[in-house]
């Protein structure tokens, strides 16, 4: 019996010992395999950091254009506003040369009285 009992230590001892192993090298291959990847990734990014630095003269080249834009659409803005100006002073004037309606003036007036039959 207590043959039987020692041989049984045993055998879960050494099968203790193989779940062990079997544990160790599993968990060591996962962390092996990741070292030979970060290495190569490690290369990847520094080229993929040039690629970044082309890409942000690119990206301060379209702001700087961007700004430009912007500023001439300023600049446009203003000018409407005086080109308004000037042509309100323009109408004014023609206005107050030629008092009798024009002929847009006429055509207003003849659509308002057709379109207003009740």
């Amino acid at each position: 019996m207590q043959r039987i009992l020692s041989a049984l230590k045993q055998v879960r001892l050494g099968l203790m010992a193989i779940a062990c192993a079997f544990t160790f090298i599993s968990v060591s291959g996962a962390f092996a395999f990741a070292h030979p990847s970060q290495a190569a990734t490690g290369l990847d990014s520094r080229l993929v950091k040039e690629e970044y630095k082309i890409d942000n003269n690119e990206r301060d080249n379209q702001l700087k254009s961007r700004e430009e834009a912007y500023e001439e659409m300023l600049t446009e803005a203003k000018n409407i506003h005086t080109e308004e100006k000037a042509y309100e002073e323009n109408l004014s004037e023609y206005r107050n040369e030629n008092p009798g309606p024009g002929l847009a003036e006429k055509a207003q007036d003849f659509l308002g009285k057709l379109t207003d039959t009740e």
